[in-house]
């Protein structure tokens, strides 16, 4: 059936699919396709099929990144390689240039020197994920700021060795960041958190979660200076103010996600000037903190009409908690559980 179709399907809006489909295969699954028809093998050959190269669950990174080389893989854009406790420094040598998306999450052995290899080599890069790097420190983080000037969305999440120096050089270098995640980092301050909300300014994705340390003071920053602000996550703030939120409310209005899963702190205020000031909320969290009662659930139903997630168990002195109210009282409400 795919041969008698084949003048189509290389054409026009087929083609574009094709290539559509192609983004969510993994190297293996792309391979084995090529194989099926004259027509599949003939598109195999064109660059753009080979563009994103998904990885993950490589067990053998020689064999594999070795054909990174080769002509098939010169144009390759993203590289994602999860979980590959073989991946090694040297094998980083072996990243094409043209890459702008390198994902290489839990990679344990991965340190600080083949994030110096992926700086020097792919200076193109807009995206990089390093969740869960033991081995990555200040000193690569440095590195990836001075020479990749051009990244966008950097998750350094349970990087734990990063402290407040590696923060303060992205906040210096890589102003035109939009996503950013610091999750589980403790080493920290206040003042790299302050620096990063003043000199990253276009910021729309900001998680913080774990990160017990920080005050409100950062988060008076990041409410001053990051109005397109529309994700943040600050499951854990113990030490967050009803202050900080209502700046937060006034300054970030574009808010469409706001994690405060055991900020024990707040209380009713807060919320409410969420609710009045974040109308375009569709996800909130508040769970297990005490503070919170029905008052924030109607300020909830009152303004944010558009609200699909809200996660208030634990929130004891709120009555109407249980999921059969809060539909009464949001209808727009179908999810109610955030953290497990």
């Amino acid at each position: 059936e795919m041969e008698a179709g084949s003048g189509d399907v290389a054409q026009g809006r087929s083609w574009e699919a094709i290539l559509c489909i192609c983004e969510h295969l993994g190297v293996q699954d792309l391979s084995a396709v090529s194989c099926t028809c004259r027509t599949w093998h003939a598109l195999s050959r064109e660059p753009a099929f080979w563009s994103r190269l998904d990885l993950r669950g490589l067990a053998l990174p020689e064999k594999a990144l070795g054909q990174l080389l080769t002509p098939r893989f010169a144009h390759a854009t993203l590289l994602a390689i999860q979980f590959c406790d073989k991946l090694l420094d040297s094998h980083c040598a072996l990243f094409p240039p043209t890459l702008r998306e390198v994902a290489l999450d839990g990679c344990h052995r991965i340190t600080d020197a083949g994030l110096d290899t992926i700086a020097a080599r792919c200076r193109e890069l807009r995206k990089l994920s390093l969740y869960w790097n033991n081995n990555v420190s200040d000193k690569g983080v440095l590195k990836v700021a001075l020479f990749c000037r051009r990244l966008t969305d950097l998750s350094l999440s349970g990087c734990h060795h990063v402290t407040s120096n590696g923060i303060l050089c992205i906040a210096a270098q890589l102003k035109g960041l939009t996503s950013l995640d610091l999750t589980r980092l403790p080493l920290v301050s206040d003042t790299a958190l302050s620096a990063i909300a003043q000199s990253c300014t276009q910021l729309q994705e900001l998680r913080l979660y774990a990160d017990s340390q920080f005050s409100g003071a950062p988060i008076l920053d990041i409410a001053a200076h990051c109005p397109q602000l529309r994700l943040l996550d600050c499951t854990g703030h113990n030490r967050m103010t009803d202050d900080a939120l209502k700046a937060v409310a006034r300054g970030c209005p574009r808010l469409t996600s706001l994690t405060l899963s055991w900020a024990t702190r707040l209380t009713d205020a807060g919320i409410v000037a969420i609710a009045e000031g974040c109308s375009d909320l569709r996800l909130l969290s508040t769970h297990g903190v005490l503070g919170i009662t029905d008052a924030s659930i109607l300020a909830l139903g009152k303004h944010c009409k558009a609200l699909e997630v809200l996660d208030v168990r634990g929130c004891t002195a709120a009555a109407s908690r249980e999921p059969e109210k809060l539909r009464e009282i949001i209808p727009s409400v179908k999810g109610f559980i955030v953290h497990t």
